[in-house]
């Protein structure tokens, strides 16, 4: 069952990770056909982690077998994750062949994968741009994706599926781009600053054991 949001849900300028995800269950879900949803802050703060960990959520409250597309295959009534890490890629590389070093050979990851979920019956999930920002060339592809949800002439996204991107701000320092209009109108922005709790508890062992 969907999540209903409150007449009077308030959605704070900045907030933690646990805050974000609550944010996600209340506004971004129900509103999932509408708009993106932009999660920016620092490196290390957790930002894909939270999109990970709502989507899982979300499949345990629609009752439903949670499917990472990167790594099994998934079944008409799944709820599906796909996260697309955005950082080196170019527009082309969202209709041109990716190497599959397992198999040995080219396949149309993307657009595959894009076309794949379209085949698919009842489904719901979330796709997540990784990265967004550091790509000014694929702003056209996530306002493409994420609003008018189709890409090229005969793929269009399902309705069910809550499109998220995260990254870092210009001013982070970690070579971000501006993100275009087209993009940042159309998307609820998040800015996430995580607790100094929520940064260890993510880095785990990354972090040297003076932490």
């Amino acid at each position: 069952m969907d999540t209903v949001t409150p007449r009077n849900a308030e959605i704070p300028g900045a907030m933690s990770v646990k805050s974000s995800i609550d944010v996600l269950t209340r506004v971004s879900w129900p509103m999932r056909s509408k708009m993106m949803t932009l999660l920016l802050g620092r490196p290390g703060q957790g930002k894909s982690a939270a999109c990970k960990q709502f989507s899982e959520e979300q499949a345990v409250r629609s009752e439903r077998r949670w499917v990472d597309l990167r790594h099994a295959t998934a079944q008409d009534g799944d709820h599906v994750y796909l996260r697309v890490n955005c950082s080196s890629m170019a527009r082309e590389d969202f209709y041109m062949p990716w190497m599959n070093q397992d198999a040995q050979s080219f396949q149309m990851y993307i657009i595959e994968t894009l076309k794949y979920l379209a085949a698919l019956s009842d489904i719901e999930g979330v796709l997540v741009f990784d990265e967004a920002p550091k790509n000014a060339d694929l702003n056209a592809i996530y306002a493409e994706v994420g609003y008018e949800r189709t890409l090229g002439w005969d793929w269009s996204l399902d309705p069910n599926i809550l499109v998220l991107m995260t990254g870092n701000r210009v001013e982070d320092n970690a070579g971000a781009l501006e993100m275009t209009a087209d993009v940042t109108d159309r998307s609820m922005v998040i800015n996430v600053e995580g607790t100094s709790n929520e940064f260890v508890e993510h880095m785990g062992s990354r972090l040297s054991t003076l932490f």
